[in-house]
């Protein structure tokens, strides 16, 4: 996914820090972020983490500039036609949305930082994105009761995620001592924040009672972070105090990007919202004190207060010289254990309640929702997210091919893990269960594809096949267009079943398959109209990891020069009781007829592991097991060095015979063997001959002709490969229809 962010400024404040953090987690995530602003204190972090950054003058209210960040912000929506547009500020906002009246390109989301007056003429400036985010329960009650158009279902809540790593309790504040001629051993308070003077009441009521507190706190210094408007008058007022102390008591550093070393240097914190979760995860015991209110020391009692105003001191009571002096008083004197555990409490708060983790997932599901609402070229409906190495496959292949003929074709899939399927394959996903969303989707789709994979059979269970039936229809119903896209079908056991299927399919616009047998039973269930059978989409796949692959063998005995033969199992249902005593006894005659290794590779990890383990366990020879999930490529690498395959998984034949390498199937399933006819490779193996010993004709037949076989698969993956391209030809030109 890609996301424009586009804010004010960048620096020193809660929401630029917030947008810094949040852009840095979804670029790690694997995602392309943008960031719009008028620059700062933090743009080189921003720069750092390889994020674009484009200047804009948004900082200035002036019709002048903002007609000129109108501009930018247009041209850098053209250049790099991003998927979501985030706005974190009233101006961002309001330019963002005049764009995205005449281009629709992309999705508009807003974020709400604080409650800013609806009056007058900036009142009327207020804009709100299809979703907002507000990153706290009070400020979404604010914006839907001030907001007649905002609905409470479109706003969200999440919260200033804080980077717990960098923001720690093992941050060493030595170099802030050292820069500002500390005394190493004083007793010292942190405020920061943006110092205008409409935000920073705290640093004024600080340098008030400070003549105050040092009468019973004689080594206190005072650090005060950031720059504004009022800056000037806090650093005269500081600069009175240490001509009266006679020493450097307070400090005004101005604005910094390295607040945690200052945090680390500090004996605890004042301030509110982002500042302050700072300063705690640092295990700082922290006084919570802002414009908005004061709550004074941050104790459990007031832990479902913070949360609910997001420490900002919204909706408490008001901020006080003589409540802050005491609460300072109250720190001081509080025994070293009780502080420290207040500390940690501190700490342990920011951890289970403002991750970035948490953060980002939030604003995730948002644009997740606000991509819901837009359009898409094409979604992709299969077996995905479940971690099965062939159905990853084939979404990595039809994604890959589409993408070819068109880099910019938006893509949506359904998926079991939606953020993992989006975070992986680049790509918007949503969860597949939610019917309603799948709905509000292929309304503004262009193609639905299915596939590939057996997903029409009832062998799994017919509550499987009734549910994508019901997703076909649907599909039928709300989208332009309607695909098959190079699948398998059957087994139908149950007659109503097939009944079902015949009238899912009437109106598909093009049904391709994968195999001939899966033809045959289409039309010799009644199934009339545009019918192709081209290949599976992993024939599209043509790269492999070699460097890891040797790593991952190495790692469990296997050298380079060893010669091994791969396994994959699984379980199903209704296999022939002592099944894994004869895949031991099938897998030790590999190993002692032919000399070769037997090497497990588990094809839906860690699903097929259980199976894995009781047949190493039952086998005489040693065998080796790749007991971790393998990414396609590992998987390809592997089986592409191999002497032969032996697979209770379709997909890992079809995956050796990309790579040219022989394979023999084991028939849990009717689309083994016919997959392995359709290639003009008979080499397979029905479950109840394994008893008798049937394996080995096979396998020795097998290895015997390996030479000509090899020659043959590499003849056929071609031909594969090009049927393969001509699904993704077809897909390609319905979207473009």
């Amino acid at each position: 996914m890609k996301i424009l962010m586009t804010l004010m400024g960048l620096d020193i404040g809660g929401v630029e820090t917030h947008v810094v953090e949040l852009s840095k987690e979804l670029k790690k995530r694997g995602n392309e972020v943008v960031v719009v602003s008028a620059g700062g204190a933090y743009q080189h972090e921003i720069e750092a983490a390889n994020i674009k950054h484009y200047y804009a003058p948004l900082l200035t209210h002036s019709a002048s500039s903002m007609l000129k960040s109108y501009k930018i912000l247009k041209k850098v929506i053209t250049i790099e036609k991003p998927d979501i547009v985030h706005a974190h500020a009233r101006i961002p906002a309001f330019l963002c949305h005049i764009i995205h009246k005449t281009n629709k390109s992309f999705s508009f989301v807003t974020s709400v930082h604080c409650p800013f007056t609806t009056r007058g003429l900036m009142g009327k400036l207020s804009r709100w994105g299809s979703k907002s985010m507000a990153v706290s329960d009070d400020l979404k009650y604010y914006v839907t009761q001030n907001y007649r158009k905002v609905k409470s279902k479109n706003v969200y809540v999440s919260v200033n995620g804080i980077d717990t790593e960098k923001f720690s309790n093992v941050v060493s504040g030595d170099d802030i001592v050292r820069e500002f001629h500390l005394n190493p051993n004083a007793t010292r308070i942190v405020y920061v924040s943006r110092l205008d003077r409409d935000v920073c009441t705290p640093a004024y009521s600080l340098l008030e009672i400070f003549p105050r507190l040092i009468e019973h706190i004689p080594d206190l210094e005072l650090i005060i972070v950031g720059k504004g408007n009022g800056f000037d008058e806090l650093l005269s007022m500081a600069n009175d105090i240490n001509v009266a102390c006679g020493r450097n008591a307070v400090v005004m550093t101005g604005a910094r990007t390295d607040v945690y070393k200052i945090n680390a240097a500090a004996t605890f914190c004042i301030g509110v919202s982002r500042a302050i979760l700072e300063g705690m995860a640092e295990s700082k015991p922290a006084i919570l004190a802002g414009n908005y209110g004061y709550t004074g020391i941050f104790t459990k009692d007031k832990l479902s207060s913070g949360i609910g105003n997001n420490f900002t001191c919204r909706g408490t009571g008001t901020l006080d010289n003589e409540a802050l002096f005491d609460d300072i008083m109250s720190l001081y004197s509080m025994p070293k254990e009780e502080f420290n555990a207040l500390g940690e409490y501190c700490r342990s708060v920011v951890l289970e309640y403002y991750s970035i983790r948490k953060m980002a997932n939030d604003n995730y599901k948002m644009y997740e929702a606000a991509l819901s609402d837009g359009k898409y070229d094409v979604a992709i409906l299969g077996y995905y997210g479940f971690h099965n190495s062939g159905d990853d496959a084939l979404l990595h292949a039809v994604i890959t091919s589409l993408r070819t003929r068109n880099p910019d074709v938006r893509i949506l899939v359904f998926s079991n893990t939606p953020e993992e399927t989006a975070r992986v394959y680049k790509v918007s996903a949503s969860n597949r269960f939610d019917i309603l969303a799948m709905k509000k989707i292929l309304k503004n789709t262009k193609l639905f594809i299915m596939g590939g994979g057996s997903l029409l059979q009832d062998g799994t269970s017919s509550k499987s096949l009734l549910y994508y039936i019901m997703c076909l229809k649907i599909a039928k119903r709300f989208c332009a267009k309607t695909m098959l896209y190079a699948n398998g079908i059957g087994p139908i056991l149950r007659k109503s079943n097939g009944k079902k299927i015949v009238k899912a399919l009437q109106g598909v616009d093009v049904i391709t398959l994968r195999d001939d047998d899966s033809a045959e039973d289409l039309k010799d269930l009644g199934v009339s109209g545009d019918m192709r059978v081209t290949a599976d989409p992993v024939f599209a796949i043509t790269e492999y990891e070699t460097v890891n692959t040797q790593y991952l063998l190495k790692n469990r005995g296997i050298s380079e020069a060893d010669k091994y033969v791969c396994v994959s199992l699984r379980k199903w249902k209704n296999a022939p009781e002592g099944i894994e005593e004869h895949f031991a006894k099938m897998c030790d005659y590999i190993s002692s007829e032919y000399g070769y290794k037997i090497v497990f590779l588990p094809m839906q990890y860690p699903y097929d592991a259980g199976i894995i383990r009781s047949v190493k366990a039952k086998m005489k020879e040693t065998s080796y097991f790749i007991d971790s999930r393998l990414g396609i490529g590992e998987m390809l690498g592997i089986i592409k060095n191999s002497e032969l395959i032996i697979g209770v998984r379709l997909h890992i034949l079809i995956y050796a015979s990309t790579v040219a390498v022989p394979g023999i199937g084991i028939v849990y399933d009717p689309k083994v063997s016919s997959f392995q006819r359709y290639i003009h490779q008979p080499y397979f193996i029905e479950p109840r001959g394994l008893a008798a010993g049937d394996y080995k004709s096979v396998i020795d037949e097998c290895i015997k002709n390996k030479v000509s076989i090899v020659a043959n698969l590499e003849e056929t993956a071609a031909v594969m490969r090009k049927k393969a391209e001509e699904t993704a030809d077809i897909a390609a030109k319905l979207i473009n229809k």
